[in-house]
């Protein structure tokens, strides 16, 4: 909410500002303040009241004799008013559900699907995150003997992730004693997240009393192949950035940072936060300077109650938030109910 530092008025003078730059992208001036908003204040009363708020690092000048526009801190004043109204209507959420239609095919073809649909309503850039194996928790495990060295591993986790690997071994292996491992497995480590998995694999085999080559060998193929999941980031729409920037050297710098998977990847990670519903990040208040003049709005995604990623849209500062906001509140929603039905099937 407003903080009590800044009365009614100011509030309201601010958000004009703050609105009729996110519409036209221009400065706006105290004569055009006057001229189309009925405020009821005297022309020298508003211009005190635009330099307080630029005083207060609020409103900036962008160039001498101009017109104000939002300060980063003007922006997050803006957008933590928009509390109360996060969220789509009933109707919207309708014409989204309608018109956008994701398959459920594999998690990572979802995700990609969820990326495409983030991008298509915002006009923006579109992402899913998938974070750490920490939170992926090990559900099922099918091995198909296909000849004596040479087995196909059907790995699923609880979140509906399905991993097929081809596995070639050293050692033959019969079908008797691939379903023996097999069954140990899924017996012994449902539940486990997939670093437990890896950790645990060896001791579990340990512990039934197996100790072939052949299995410790099929274990570490295990280990290296299907229990290392990565980080998943699954990107759309880059190309709609060049439309919000004159500076070329703005747009250039957000590219680099766009096309460079690992340092988004760490700027996602580093504002991943679980418990909180919809999160904004405005210019400077993302890690890298890239960032400095664009804002990323997220949500966290679930399996179960827990978190498993991250989605939303990477735009400039002069976003509609309150709609960007909803939308990716209800993405994120709709992202969870997918995940639920997969699970279940």
């Amino acid at each position: 909410m407003f903080s009590g530092l800044l009365d009614e008025r100011e509030k309201r003078i601010l958000c004009i500002v703050i609105q009729n730059y996110i519409q036209t992208a221009r400065p706006i001036g105290s004569e055009n303040i006057c001229k189309n908003y009925n405020l009821k204040i005297s022309s020298a009363t508003l211009r005190n009241i635009l330099a307080n708020l630029e005083k207060n690092g609020y409103l900036m000048h962008p160039y001498t004799s101009a017109g104000r526009i939002p300060t980063d801190k003007g922006y997050r004043f803006y957008v933590d008013d928009l509390e109360e109204n996060k969220q789509l209507s009933v109707q919207e959420e309708m014409l989204l559900a309608a018109g956008y239609k994701i398959n459920k095919y594999e998690l990572k073809e979802m995700l990609m699907q969820i990326s495409q649909l983030l991008s298509l309503v915002s006009h923006y850039t579109g992402f899913v995150f998938s974070v750490s194996p920490e939170k992926v928790i090990f559900k099922h495990l099918k091995l198909i003997h296909l000849s004596n060295k040479k087995i196909l591993a059907v790995f699923i986790t609880q979140g509906g992730l399905i991993e097929h690997r081809l596995i070639h071994l050293q050692l033959p292996i019969s079908v008797k004693n691939l379903k023996k491992m097999c069954k140990i497995l899924n017996d012994e480590l449902i539940g486990f997240t997939i670093r437990e998995v890896r950790q645990e694999i060896f001791n579990k085999i340990k512990e039934q009393g197996i100790g072939y080559r052949e299995f410790l060998e099929l274990a570490e193929k295990l280990g290296e192949q299907i229990f290392k999941i990565k980080e998943e980031l699954y990107l759309e729409g880059i190309p709609n950035i060049l439309s919000f920037s004159e500076d070329d050297k703005k747009v250039e710098s957000i590219f680099r940072l766009l096309e460079e998977r690992e340092m988004l990847s760490y700027l996602l990670k580093n504002e991943f936060n679980e418990k909180e519903k919809v999160k904004v990040f405005i210019g400077n208040e993302n890690l890298y300077p890239e960032m400095d003049n664009w804002s990323i709005v997220s949500a966290a995604y679930k399996t179960g109650d827990c978190s498993v990623g991250l989605l939303g849209i990477i735009g400039p500062k002069r976003m509609e938030y309150s709609r960007i906001i909803a939308e990716v509140d209800y993405i994120s929603r709709m992202a969870n109910k997918l995940l639920e039905q997969v699970e279940e099937e």
